[in-house]
């Protein structure tokens, strides 16, 4: 190629300085006008487009093909290409051989390989099919120049090229294509969503065919380099030759494997060092060999001490090379890199040299444009890098750069691309790294679905496939074992009927026979054995698991793993760590000592793996559990576990700082028990001895004596009078107990969904209630609040926060209160998955609530902020002119068991707290599990299932309210001994029930004489102290008139609600649509906009939503559902205009069941708890679905009382008190019409309800109605 000149317009015109030359500039516009004038194919014209094509294609020349030409030269070239496309071939032989290769020429001087051409809207094809016709133009201008010159050997014509020149030309055309396919191989073609992405398996299947095709250039090269003065003459086709031979060597894996390749690369070598190159070939050169090498002993050599020698030598040379400052160094960097990681993975180098792979890559990157063909590469290389490093530090940095790399470049490659498998397993594993550190559901589910997604794609044969279906298998188990359930929906499809750890088991078992696994090769055979153990001992800590069971099965892979293990100590120390558990985990003869070698382990002075290896801190918790296992709490063990806490306070791991935590919490509980139960012993075997007993009580002495001897035996050493204070163990194990809980809020808050937030605060709820009970008995009862107000309702805590934004300005993040503000409330539904295509429309976790929640947690007086007291609950009491708020505590779960068991916790308008055991009978807990069973299934049971669902439910009820009534009584004493009452006799009480206690319906429980508690109270029902004092804050509801009311029913159930009664009876000025006008548009808007003006608000309407998840719920209107987030956003009792203040709101919603949710039932994430988010005071709602009929007279009456002047609580009672009585009548401020119809009305419903044997007065009717707020 020429040297470049510039252009000059020579005139005006479409090609105004197409042609530097004027000369050449006039001649081409005569051309054109002539061909204009009479056609391409006109008389006189073939010699003239010839000349015009050699004169165009001359210009073109001067400019490099890799970038775009001038307009006006670039118009006319393309009108050129196309006259000479649609014009005859000439007559003459040396016209038409000129044509051709000016064709040609042109052709590849259409604009270059770069991204403007191959990523644009042509994308590579329309590049690729130019550069081809160019090479079949100059490939046939040259067979018949060659067969013209052995015709006629002396013939000379300088018009014509001559064979030498045109196979150079060839050559060139290999190079372009070469170029455009690097480009094609490389990058993803941009397209569309909708358009199928091509892959370009055709394309690699392309260059090969181009470069056998190339090879049988050689012999006509060497024949016209001797024939022709100059022609190729030099180095140049050797060059070419040992490069397409190196090029198809990297191909073929079966020459790879054989002698060939030391063969090719000798001979490459030989063209290299004869002096002949120019220094920047030779250079190109030399890579092409060391990537060629590094291949072929990693794959067939690695054995071979010498051949690894050699393999560290290449990456000698590469680091020397890699320092020069241009595209050949860069990639040079990026090859080094990926060598080096190869080494680490195959031991010959230590992890140490990681680092210098990812700073390599950081160079290349610096160097490489964003359409350099290596850029995915290298994204790709420094991902993995990254990856390896992150393994051994666990930090953020890491995982996030590997994730970010790794996603852009699966981003930007083909899905065949070679690197592609390698990028998404290592991305799948960054998630699940990444959940481990931050806690986050979404990585974790992310990572899943990844492999879910490739592992379709894949051949279900072949050795790869093994490791694939492990990882998948495994990955499955953790997000469930995260879960800590294995019925939480994880995205992964599995047969009706099958448990999902089941299915995930059943594949680990069925990989592991089949025969592709005992063809691995050894390291791979290893790393699936520890995959398939790993897998089974997660799942062996599941609940409901047969754990020893499961880690025998486990133990001969662990086994295999271990003994199989590579020489890194950390790596098999990790492997030893398994084995020894599942040892101590299965039981048998080998547990002892497993037991000793695993304490020897976690007692060396820095852990497995060394001070900064992230198992260290695993080592000491593991060490301070089995200690305490052993149920030796004495001093000892306390000092193991503190030391197992301080070292995993610092882990990057949640889990292990919280599970090290709460183990330290637990065994300082237990010394100090020990302690303080060995005191009071002593003391009472002192005072028993030497006390005179009347006769009558002899029966009591024995048993206080056996009771003191059976704590006796629980001592495992008399403690030491000087040693700890009991009370300072009980305060640390508290203040452990509320870190961890604070912990878990954190990690709840920072998930990127509600359903993943859930997830994490179930762990939070049972923490909650084992930390309160700790506080209850060391009487600590500000602590007993904090916990359960820290561990429960934290979604609904977290997520229905509308100030979140304005707490990140307020401490300067307004760049992050502005994405906070931008992010949509529900979860964008995924793109459905292109299958062959994993990198296709890839969407990993922003990590933005993550970092919101960083930034509140890292606030000192956000961890306390809005934390209730006793102090704050008293005041809320009195502003609420209530008597007590009691938190009822279920019993303790079998595998946490306590001093305490089933009780309340009451506290007093005074400040006064008080411990209330609740006795347990035989058979209460097993009674509560059967009714909440039933009411599941009630709630959820399909057509065919219902009535026979519903008849159990009902029976479970009866035998419920008999049996919790019996548990009540204490609290009624207790009620009277410590709390004022109202005027009519009743307390006004405030119900925290808390885990299963949630779904009793506490005001139809049976006291003494049949007597149902609303009889005996006034009961409001709250998820949390939290939730009553934001409620008591507000002012009273006291309805005025101003009503909405909404009746989203239709058909035959719409006249059963009770808007009608309501609108001509109570509230002649309510405003509201009903039907079809109902719509969730016009509700939100109303309450958007018109909230303020009302103060009771009355919605007909069924829930729409799966009430196992309770944060799917939606209020079912005409048009659409009206979801949680959307109500939770508003302020219902804003100031009106002209208004002093907010004002009282009471939401009536007793027609769906919107204060359930029996996956999280101590979360209250319902709909009845985001209108109280939304600043209702008081809110009316049902703990299972009610007849239309029935809460229709029900809520009538409600309002009936309500509009009478009595709160929201007495006007519920009353309402449901008319409900039991037979001779009920309609409420007096009905009309006598409206009252009459309401009579009819209701006797026929009534008849209705007593031919199937049931009536009004059943509980099932109206104890499930429960008022919520002031």
């Amino acid at each position: 190629m020429t040297e470049p000149r510039d252009s000059e317009p020579p005139g005006r015109g479409p090609y105004d300085g197409a042609m530097a030359d004027e000369d050449e500039a006039l001649q081409v516009a005569e051309i054109l006008a002539h061909t204009g004038a009479v056609g391409p194919d006109g008389p006189g014209t073939a010699p003239m487009l010839s000349d015009l094509a050699v004169l165009v294609a001359a210009e073109v020349d001067h400019h490099d093909t890799a970038r775009p030409l001038p307009g006006p030269l670039h118009r006319l070239r393309t009108d050129t290409v196309g006259l000479l496309r649609r014009a005859p071939a000439p007559y003459d032989l040396h016209d038409r051989v000129n044509r051709k290769a000016a064709l040609a020429l042109l052709l590849l001087h259409s604009g270059g390989p770069g991204p403007h051409r191959v990523r644009g809207a042509a994308g590579a094809t329309a590049r690729l099919a130019e550069c081809l016709e160019a090479l079949h133009l100059l490939e046939s201008a040259h067979e018949e120049a060659r067969e013209a010159s052995a015709a006629e050997p002396d013939y000379r014509d300088e018009r014509a090229l001559r064979p030498g020149e045109l196979l150079d030309w060839a050559l060139w055309a290999h190079t372009e294509i070469d170029g455009v396919l690097t480009y094609a191989l490389e990058f993803r073609p941009e397209r569309p969503s909708a358009v199928p992405t091509p892959l370009s398996a055709p394309l690699r299947k392309l260059a090969g065919k181009l470069r056998l095709r190339r090879q049988y250039l050689f012999p006509d090269t060497g024949e016209a380099t001797a024939a022709d003065d100059g022609g190729l003459g030099g180095p140049a086709p050797d060059v070419v030759h040992v490069v397409t031979e190196l090029e198809r060597l990297m191909d073929d894996d079966t020459r790879m494997a054989s002698g060939e390749a030391e063969h090719v690369l000798n001979r490459s070598r030989r063209v290299r060092e004869g002096g002949r190159l120019p220094s920047a070939l030779a250079r190109e050169l030399r890579l092409l060999e060391a990537r060629i090498e590094i291949k072929w002993i990693l794959e067939h050599r690695l054995a071979d001490a010498s051949a690894r020698r050699a393999y560290l030598a290449v990456l000698k040379y590469l680091d020397g090379v890699r320092g020069h400052e241009d595209d050949l160094a860069a990639r040079a960097s990026v090859l080094f890199a990926e060598a080096t990681t190869h080494a680490v993975n195959a031991g010959m180098l230590g992890r140490s040299h990681v680092g210098d792979a990812v700073e390599a890559c950081d160079s290349a990157l610096a160097v490489l444009s964003e359409d350099a063909p290596d850029r995915p590469v290298a994204l790709m290389v420094r991902g993995l890098a990254r990856a390896m490093r992150a393994q051994g530090t666990l930090a953020d940095d890491d995982i996030a750069g590997a994730i970010e790399d790794l996603r852009q470049a699966l981003a930007l490659a083909p899905p065949d691309h070679s690197g592609v498998p390698n990028a998404v397993v290592t991305l799948s594993q960054l998630l699940l790294q990444r959940g481990n550190t931050t806690g986050s559901v979404a990585d974790t589910r992310t990572s899943l679905a990844l492999l879910n997604r490739y592992a379709s794609d894949t051949l279900p044969s072949g050795p790869g496939v093994v490791v694939l279906r492990l990882l998948q298998a495994l990955t499955h188990v953790v997000f469930h074992h995260r879960a800590g359930s294995e019925e939480v929906d994880c995205g992964t499809p599995v047969s009706p009927g099958v448990n999902h750890v089941d299915a995930a088991l059943r594949q680990i078992r069925h990989t592991m026979r089949r025969p592709e696994r005992s063809a691995l090769p050894p390291v791979l055979s290893a790393v699936a054995a520890q995959l398939a153990a790993h897998a089974l001992a997660l799942a062996s800590q599941l609940p409901g698991r047969d754990s020893a069971a499961l880690a025998r099965e486990a133990l001969p892979w662990a086994e295999e793993a271990y003994v199989a293990g590579r020489a890194d100590p950390a790596d098999r120390q990790h492997r030893l760590l398994l084995r020894d558990w599942l040892l101590v985990v299965g039981g048998g003869d080998e547990a002892a000592e497993a037991r000793r070698r695993l304490l020897s382990l976690a007692g060396a002075p820095a852990g497995p793996g060394g001070t900064n290896d992230p198992e260290a801190g695993f080592a000491h918790f593991l060490q301070g559990l089995l200690g305490l296992a052993a149920a030796v709490a004495d001093d000892s063990t306390v000092a193991e576990l503190r030391t197992a806490a301080e070292a995993a306070a610092g882990s990057p791991l949640r889990e292990v700082r919280t599970q090290a935590a709460l183990q330290l919490a637990a065994g300082l509980r237990r010394r100090a028990l020990i302690h303080s139960l060995s005191a009071r012993a002593e003391e009472s075997e002192r005072l028993l001895s030497a006390a005179t007993v009347p006769a009558a009580l002899a029966p009591l002495l024995e048993l206080s004596r056996a009771r003191i001897d059976r704590a006796g035996a629980l001592r495992i050493a008399r403690p030491d009078p000087g040693g700890p204070d009991p009370a300072a163990d009980f305060a640390e194990s508290r203040r452990l107990g509320l870190d961890c809980l604070r912990a878990h809020a954190t990690a709840a808050m920072g998930q990127e969904g509600t359903a993943d937030a859930l997830i994490i605060a179930r762990d939070a709820g049972a923490l909650a209630q084992r930390v309160a009970r700790w506080a209850a008995y060391d009487g600590a009862w500000d602590d007993v609040v904090g916990a359960l107000e820290t561990g429960r309702a934290v979604v609904e805590r977290t997520r229905l926060r509308p100030d979140t934004a304005a707490r990140l300005r307020a401490l300067g993040e307004h760049a992050l209160a502005d994405a906070w503000e931008r992010r949509s409330p529900a979860a964008a539904p995924g793109r459905p998955y292109r299958p062959h295509d994993p990198g296709r429309d890839l969407a990993v976790p922003d990590q933005l609530a993550q970092r919101v929640a960083r930034v509140l947690d890292a606030e000192d007086t956000a961890r306390t902020a809005g934390v209730p007291t006793v102090r704050t609950v008293a005041e809320a009491l009195r502003a609420a002119d209530a008597h007590a708020l009691v938190y009822l505590l279920p019993s303790p779960a079998p595998d946490t068991p306590d001093v305490l068991e089933r009780g309340a916790v009451l506290i007093t308008p005074a400040g006064a707290a008080h411990w209330v055991p609740l006795p347990v009978a035989p058979g209460d807990d097993e009674t509560l599990a059967r009714y909440v069973a039933a009411l599941r299934e009630r709630t959820t049971a399909r057509e065919g299932r219902r009535e026979a669902a519903v008849e159990d439910w009902r029976e479970a009820l009866a035998d419920l309210t008999v049996r919790m009534g019996s548990a009540f009584r204490p609290l009624l004493r207790a009620l009277e001994r410590h709390c004022g009452r109202r005027v009519d006799g009743r307390p006004r009480v405030v119900l925290v029930p808390v885990g299963e206690l949630t779904f009793v319906p506490w005001a139809g429980v049976l006291l003494d004489g049949g007597t149902p508690a609303a009889d005996r109270l006034v009961i409001t029902t709250v998820c949390g102290a939290r939730q009553f004092i934001g409620a008591a804050a507000l002012p009273p509801v006291r309805p005025d008139g101003r009503t909405l009311l909404v009746n989203a029913l239709t058909g035959e159930q719409a006249p059963w609600a009770a808007t009608g009664v309501l609108r001509e009876a109570l509230y002649p000025r309510a405003v509201g649509p009903d039907g079809p006008a109902a719509t969730a548009r016009g509700l939100l808007k109303t309450l958007s906009e018109d909230a303020h003006r009302f103060t009771v608000v009355d919605i007909a309407a069924h829930l729409s939503a799966d009430v196992t998840e309770s944060w799917r719920a939606t209020l079912r209107l005409a048009d659409a559902g009206l979801r949680i987030d959307r109500i939770s956003a508003l302020d219902l009792a804003g100031t009106p205009d002209g208004g002093t203040g907010p004002r009282g709101v009471c939401v009536a919603l007793a027609c769906c069941s919107g204060n359930v949710s029996f996956s999280h039932p101590d979360e209250g994430f319902t709909l009845a708890s985001a209108f109280l988010a939304a600043r209702a005071g008081a809110v009316i709602a049902s703990l299972w679905p009610v007849t239309n009929a029935a809460v229709g007279f029900l809520m009538t009456v409600f309002h009936h009382h309500l509009c009478a002047g009595h709160e929201p609580a007495e006007a519920l009672r009353r309402a449901q008190r008319w409900m039991r009585d037979p001779a009920r009548r309609a409420p007096a401020s009905l009309p006598g019409p409206v009252a009459r119809a309401f009579e009819e009305r209701m006797a026929s419903f009534e008849k209705s309800l007593g031919e199937s044997g049931d009536s009004m007065t059943s509980p099932a009717h109206w104890a499930g109605v429960v008022h919520m707020g002031r």
